[in-house]
Formats: structure tokens, C-alpha cells, sequence
């Protein structure tokens, strides 16, 4: 359960998963066994408004230094405990919703609608990768140090390359940008994100660019949400302040929202392999899901001459899918990709 002051939604596994570090009473961290749960012991972080993250084998704080919130601090504490090291300061007024990479000699964060990243040695060089279509929201470095995620305030999440600045993929949207969750697995495949409308949305990028993320909902509002996988990407834990830290198993596949059905359809047919489904709807084209996000998006089955779907039938070896339009006729579609054929 979250203490009944949370005042962070941050929360992350040690390196082995054998700790849950999550937020406490006041200014406290506290430090959680795992699978058991059982708290082993707390921290005081001496700052307001903390955000923190596991490096390594450290525990990267930053807190509030001044009382107007213009700098901050970045201290690295070991998970077996003892006395925190001074990393730095930064100032909020020229980074925001910032990230240090796994080494701790990078910082990541937000200048407007800029993001930018610097070195935290001497030098103090600093780069912008890329330009946001809105202020950024959320930043976050995958392992390796050579990705960036980015999150801005029209909830939009983009992939960036450190060696390919200026360039980025969007991955999708998402709802609620004042959640800052942007969590990788350890591998940095998966990605999950918060969106306050009850629901984390969880993004695979070995799958093709147009797939849909999955949706794992809630039945209560999100309130001051940050996630974390394991560190055998078995589990994904959410936590919400309103109501404590959920655990999500991401073993298989769960429920899908297959968007674009109409409703009105003369029939919805699965094929006989479970890879697919088809609709055909009324004065529409009769449309095509893959049930596996890895298989892409929706498919509209659209005819040399388009016409309204009367009917459709999918072929026993769910090779093919047979639409009749109206008028007479029929089209043969390949399951493939390949041309239909009247």
C-alpha cells in the first residue's frame, strides 16, 4: 500500500529485483523487500518534491535545493546503505523533468519545447537533440545511454538517437502528460506510460511502427502515477497514490482495444488459426484486425471499385477472406498483404 502522506509517485526495482523503492511518509524513501514487501528500512532525503532513480548499483536523488525550486541537487546513494555523494546542481529555470543516464556523467531534460542533454564534468557541454511539438513533459534514457524518450504536453511519446539528433519516431499518445512515467524494461524493448484515464499503456518497439500500444486499465482514476518493470520483465508495478501500487504480469497477452468497428456489422468472424479478425459493416469496407499488436494495425479490405460490404467469409486455412459487396460480386483478399482479386 502508499504511505497516507505520498507526496512522489516515483517508484523503482534495485538492479537484481530483490528491493521496491518507493516513496514514504514526509521526506522518507522507503525500501521494500521483494516478493514479500516487507519494508526493511527508510531514508531521509533533506529535500521537497524528490524524484529518484536506481543507476547501477545507486540510488540517484534529486531534490529541492532552493525554496523557489531554481536548483536542485543530485545526490547517489548505495543500496546497502551509508551516507549519500553530492553529484551536482542544475537549474530548473534552464532544465526541466530532467534524467541522469545510467553512468551519472549525462543529464536529460526539458528547456521549453527543446531537449536538450548536457555533461555533468567540467566542461558543462551541452547538445539539443531535438525540437517537441509542445513543452516537454517527461524525459528518460534507455539502457545504454544511446536513446532518449521524450514525452510533451500534447502527449506526444517520441524515440530519439542520441547520434542522430534533429530525428525521432512517434511511437503514439497518450492522455494526462502531468504523469512523468516514461519506464523501460532492462533491455529498453517495452515502454510504459501513464495516462490518467485509468490506464497505463504499454508499448513493445520490436513491434512494426503502426502496431497499438497494449492497455492495461484500472478501475479507479490514476493520481500521482510512476511504473518500473522487474528485472526479468515479468512484471510491470504501477504505482498510485490514491490507492497503493498494483502489479500488472506481462507473461502473454492481455485484453486489446481494437478500435475503428463502427457498429452496425452483418457479421464478425475470427480465423480458424485466432490470428485475425474480420467485419464487414454495413456501407463500409469490411475491415481486418490482427489479434497480435506485433502484426500491425487495422486493415481496410477496399475492392478495385469500392462498394458497400454485404458479407464476408474467411478461408478454413485462414490464408484468405472473401468479401461480396453489393450489386453482386465478390473479392478475394490474401491475409498476406497481397492485391485482391475479383
Amino acid at each position: 500500500p502508499a504511505p497516507p502522506d505520498c507526496r512522489s509517485g516515483d517508484i523503482v526495482f534495485g538492479p537484481e529485483g530483490e528491493l521496491l523503492i518507493t516513496m514514504g511518509s514526509g521526506r522518507s524513501l522507503r525500501f521494500l523487500s521483494v516478493p514479500e514487501l516487507q519494508e526493511l528500512r527508510s531514508i531521509e532525503l533533506g529535500g521537497v518534491f524528490p524524484f529518484f532513480w536506481v543507476s547501477g548499483e545507486r540510488l540517484i536523488t534529486s531534490t529541492r535545493a532552493s525554496v523557489d525550486n531554481t536548483h536542485r541537487v543530485l545526490r547517489a546513494w548505495a543500496l546497502s546503505g551509508g551516507e549519500p555523494t553530492v553529484i551536482g546542481t542544475y537549474d530548473t529555470r534552464r532544465y526541466w523533468r530532467t534524467r541522469v543516464d545510467a553512468t551519472v556523467s549525462r543529464i536529460a531534460g526539458g528547456r521549453g519545447r527543446e531537449l536538450v542533454v548536457q555533461r555533468l564534468d567540467a566542461s558543462r557541454a551541452e547538445r539539443v537533440i531535438g525540437e517537441l511539438p509542445d513543452a516537454v513533459s517527461a524525459v528518460s534514457f534507455l539502457p545504454g545511454g544511446n536513446r532518449l524518450l521524450s514525452l510533451d504536453e500534447s502527449g506526444e511519446l517520441r524515440l530519439w538517437k542520441l547520434s542522430a539528433p534533429g530525428r525521432s519516431r512517434l511511437l503514439g499518445t497518450t492522455s494526462g502528460t502531468w504523469s512523468s512515467v516514461t519506464a523501460s524494461d532492462r533491455e529498453g524493448r517495452r515502454i510504459a506510460v501513464g495516462d490518467v484515464n485509468a490506464a497505463v499503456k504499454l508499448w513493445d518497439l520490436e513491434d512494426p511502427p503502426d502496431a497499438e500500444p497494449l492497455v492495461l486499465r484500472r478501475p479507479e482514476t490514476l493520481g500521482c502515477l510512476e511504473a518500473a518493470f522487474d528485472t526479468q520483465g515479468q512484471w510491470l508495478a504501477v504505482n498510485n497514490c490514491r490507492s497503493g501500487v498494483a502489479f500488472w504480469p506481462l507473461e502473454g497477452r492481455g485484453l486489446r482495444t481494437l478500435r475503428g468497428y463502427r457498429g452496425g456489422g452483418w457479421n464478425l468472424s475470427f480465423s480458424s488459426d485466432n490470428r485475425w479478425l474480420a467485419n464487414c459493416e454495413a456501407f463500409e469496407p469490411a475491415r481486418l484486425w490482427p489479434l497480435d499488436p506485433s502484426e500491425g494495425s487495422i486493415r481496410e479490405l477496399i475492392p478495385e471499385r469500392p462498394g458497400p460490404c454485404f458479407g464476408l467469409a474467411l478461408h478454413p486455412a485462414g490464408t484468405h477472406v472473401l468479401v461480396g459487396q453489393g450489386g453482386g460480386g465478390a473479392h478475394l483478399f490474401s491475409l498476406r498483404g497481397e492485391t485482391a482479386r475479383p
